[in-house]
């Protein structure tokens, strides 16, 4: 992710993401921002930064909707928009599903084609609460549970992104631009 160190190194539990990221990791580039930590790998959730001291275990982790899953951390930074990585989460999700169960397999498509429409600018205020429901629902009712947590993190603490690019129908940061809905 966006830090000065990235690599592979084991800790113990317990240590906080700001131990991770500003002393093993080096912290931020230069004039860069923190934004989230991706905690727990492709199905794990986003953290953002009033999460950094909290310690990392599997107690701490679950109610901020993240987990311990591979152990995996991917630094964000200000130049992320958090409606595209919901959209990775969801491609992933969809990708990866063994397809045994419908609420995942139809869930992660549906999901993945309301975020589509959201970052390509033709996203409704109602988009967001469906996203909310489609998360839950593949959470509670799949086998697995196949990656609803990054999406539902970001739908938590990054709602005002959600809501901006419904509202004007873009993303500040450009990114989602290229994006034409389903």
């Amino acid at each position: 992710g966006s830090v000065r160190h990235t690599g592979l190194v084991e800790v113990p539990m317990g240590v906080t993401l700001r131990q991770i990221i500003y002393d093993i990791g080096g912290g931020l580039p230069p004039g860069r921002k923190f934004k989230a930590a991706l905690v727990g790998g492709p199905c794990g959730g986003m953290v953002p930064e009033q999460c950094l001291d909290l310690p990392i275990d599997y107690e701490t982790l679950k109610p901020v909707g993240a987990m311990m899953g591979c152990g995996g951390i991917i630094v964000l930074d200000d130049r992320t928009c958090m409606v595209d990585m919901a959209r990775n989460a969801s491609e992933f999700a969809r990708d990866e599903s063994c397809g045994k169960c419908v609420p995942c397999r139809v869930g992660n498509n549906q999901l993945r084609t309301v975020l589509d429409r959201v970052a390509g600018g033709q996203g409704r205020e109602e988009d967001i609460s469906l996203i909310e429901q489609l998360s839950a629902m593949i959470d509670r009712t799949s086998l697995c549970g196949m990656a609803p947590n990054p999406v539902r993190s970001t739908v938590r603490y990054f709602r005002e992104e959600y809501e901006e690019h419904v509202r004007s129908g873009r993303c500040r940061l450009g990114i989602c631009q290229a994006v034409s809905p389903r």
